[in-house]
Formats: structure tokens, C-alpha cells, sequence
């Protein structure tokens, strides 16, 4: 039987031409397709870029806001003895401070020179290199910054009157009323503690001028402070136990006054009993720490031997708890991530005109 070869037409009868034509329809189509895919691959590649970017701008976090210098005593009457003023600015020159004084009747203000020396318990020593006068009026002008990130804000002029001159205190006062103390469980125990002190004759002078503090077991507690005139000052301070006010009952209060470059003034130590005990933290395994034990050192976890291939990522962790291995943390994306979504990208391309080439 002979066998006949049948040639291949295309429908419309112009043979290979027709064949070839739809050659060409199908490579168009191949194109159009490849191109869609490249934009949406472009689409995919600029979105995981995106998403390896944005952790790292989140990552920057904001520095808190720096606060304001502050220039002490802040008193609208001083002595003209003070002994210096104090001032919170980090490094400040003498294009920093500028003191004036200020005619009674008016006129242009006298600029009177002022040295800086080196900072003391967080305050630069500025002392005019001339005395105060009694009676004059000041204004002291000061920039600067408190902070090494940012600047502070603008602070306005520090105005106060000179007054006679008296002896630096020696004594605060005495206990005029309370202590009174109330506890609260907030989880952890708060203390309030009001209490009064009739102000000494010595400090009467300097009251506006020194710090007033309350002191609870060696440790300052935030105050409000109320004065009566010149003889009274009122404290209502707040503060938290905490291991040392548990191991003091009774506890020891009394009263502080503070100025820069000065020796604090202290009255006598007042004892008051009232429950304050530690707050009861826990360890992970449920019990309570025990009291006045020292905490044991934390060790580095020592470090795994590394896998065969896998550079020890498999090891396992120290016994007693989870590795301390930075690899149990989130992997943060990294500068590759972009470049292996384009490599996976191009593969999926590759493919595709593979499979359209076989049909």
C-alpha cells in the first residue's frame, strides 16, 4: 500500500505562509503575555522592596524631646550674698549667660560680667564677678541645651530682686504637724506622707531661695510644697515601697534644703511606722524571689558546635530553658530579600516560555 504524505496547509490555502503567520500571532501573544507578567512582576519586586524598607525607617525612632535649662534659684527675692547661681546647660560659654541690672527709673540696662566655672552635680557655677546690690534689680538671660540630640527650648530671662545680705542656714525647722501616712495597693504599695514644719529663723531669709524636699528612709520623694508666708512649709509627697522601705519600720522622714553650691540643711529625722513592703515579683517558675538573696549572675549561653551544613543553627539550646541565641529572635529583613524576590521572578519567566514554546 502506498503511504502518502499529506503537507500541512493552513486553513486559508497559502500553505507554509499561512503556517508561519501563525507563528507570528502566537510570538506576539507570547510577548504580550511576557509583558504583563514582567509589570506585574515589577509590581511584586517594588512592593517586597517596599516592605524591606519599611522596617527600617520604623526602626528610627524619635528622640524624646530634650528638655528645658534650668537656671537656680528661681526665688523673685535673693540675698545679696548668694553664692552662685545654677545653671543645667551641657557645656555652656560665656556667650551663654548674660546678667544685667536693671535702672530703677528706667534707662538702658548694665550688663555686669559673670565667670563660668565647671559643672558640680549637674549644675555649672555662675557667679558675677561682682557683689549683688541690695535693693537692685536683675534679669538674667541664658540659652543652651540640657541634652546632646536636640536642642531646648527657648527659656525667658530670669528676673529677681537683690536683698540684704544674710548668713547661709544652718538649720531648716521642726516638726510642726504629722507625719501622716496612708498606703494603697496598687499592685505594687504607694505611701503618701503629709507633714508640716514650722520654718527656723535661720532659713526664713533663704526660704524662697533654698530647694525645700522631703527625705523617706535616705531617699527623696516627690513633693508638692505649700508655704505660709515665711513660716510654714506644707509637704505632700508620694512614693512607692520597695525592698529598702521594707527592711525599715519604722521609717525615718525629714525634711531637706538644698541649693547649688551650697551645704544642704536637714532637719532632725522624724520615725513613723507603717507597712511598706517590697513589691512581690515572681519568677517565670511561679515562685517568689526570696528576700535579701543576692540575684545570681546571668552567663552567656555557650555557644553551640556547628552542624554539619548548618553552621549550628540546629544545635540545641542550654539545658535550664530556651537558647539565649539571637536565632530564636524574628529575622529582620535584610538587603537580599529584594534581589531573591527578582532571581524567583525571573525563574517563573523562564518557565513560562518554556511551557508556551511546548504547546
Amino acid at each position: 500500500m502506498a503511504l502518502t504524505m499529506t503537507h500541512l496547509c493552513h486553513p486559508d490555502g497559502k500553505g507554509d505562509k499561512g503556517l508561519a503567520g501563525s507563528y507570528a500571532v502566537a510570538a506576539r501573544a507570547r510577548t504580550r503575555d511576557d509583558r504583563r507578567m514582567l509589570r506585574r512582576g515589577g509590581f511584586v519586586l517594588a512592593s517586597v522592596v517596599a516592605l524591606g524598607l519599611a522596617p527600617r525607617a520604623a526602626w528610627a525612632m524619635a528622640a524624646p524631646p530634650c528638655p528645658p535649662v534650668k537656671m537656680l534659684p528661681t526665688a523673685s527675692s535673693v540675698p545679696a550674698n548668694l553664692p552662685a547661681f545654677g545653671f543645667t546647660a551641657l557645656n555652656p560659654d560665656a556667650s551663654s549667660v548674660h546678667l544685667f541690672s536693671v535702672p530703677a527709673g528706667g534707662g538702658a540696662r548694665v550688663e555686669v560680667p559673670v565667670t563660668l566655672a565647671p559643672a558640680v552635680d549637674g549644675f555649672t557655677k555662675i557667679t558675677p564677678n561682682t557683689a549683688l546690690v541690695a535693693g537692685t534689680s536683675y534679669e538674667l538671660e541664658y540659652s543652651g541645651s540640657a541634652c546632646t540630640y536636640g536642642g531646648s527650648p527657648p527659656a525667658g530671662p530670669y528676673k529677681f530682686t537683690a536683698v540684704a545680705a544674710a548668713p547661709l542656714p544652718t538649720k531648716v525647722g521642726t516638726l510642726e504637724g504629722g507625719p501622716v501616712v496612708a498606703t494603697k495597693d496598687r499592685g505594687t504599695t504607694q505611701f503618701t506622707v503629709d507633714v508640716a514644719y514650722a520654718i527656723d529663723p535661720e532659713m526664713k531669709p533663704w526660704v524662697g531661695v533654698y530647694e525645700l524636699l522631703l527625705v523617706v528612709d535616705g531617699r527623696i520623694v516627690g513633693s508638692k510644697v505649700s508655704l505660709s508666708g515665711t513660716d510654714v512649709v506644707k509637704l505632700n509627697a508620694t512614693g512607692w515601697c520597695d525592698a529598702t522601705n521594707a527592711a525599715a519600720n519604722p521609717h525615718q522622714v525629714l525634711l531637706r534644703a538644698r541649693l547649688p553650691f551650697s551645704p544642704n540643711v536637714e532637719s532632725a529625722s522624724t520615725p513613723v511606722s507603717f507597712d511598706c513592703p517590697a513589691p512581690a515579683l515572681k519568677t517565670p517558675g511561679g515562685a517568689p524571689p526570696t528576700t535579701g538573696t543576692t540575684p545570681p549572675v546571668p552567663t552567656a549561653a555557650p555557644t553551640p558546635a556547628p552542624g554539619a551544613g548548618d553552621g549550628g543553627a540546629s544545635a540545641a539550646p542550654s539545658s535550664g530553658g530556651s537558647s539565649s541565641s539571637c536565632r530564636s529572635a524574628p529575622g529582620r529583613p535584610t538587603a537580599t530579600s529584594p534581589l531573591a524576590a527578582l532571581v524567583v521572578l525571573a525563574a517563573a519567566l523562564t518557565r513560562r516560555r518554556a511551557a508556551t514554546r511546548r504547546t
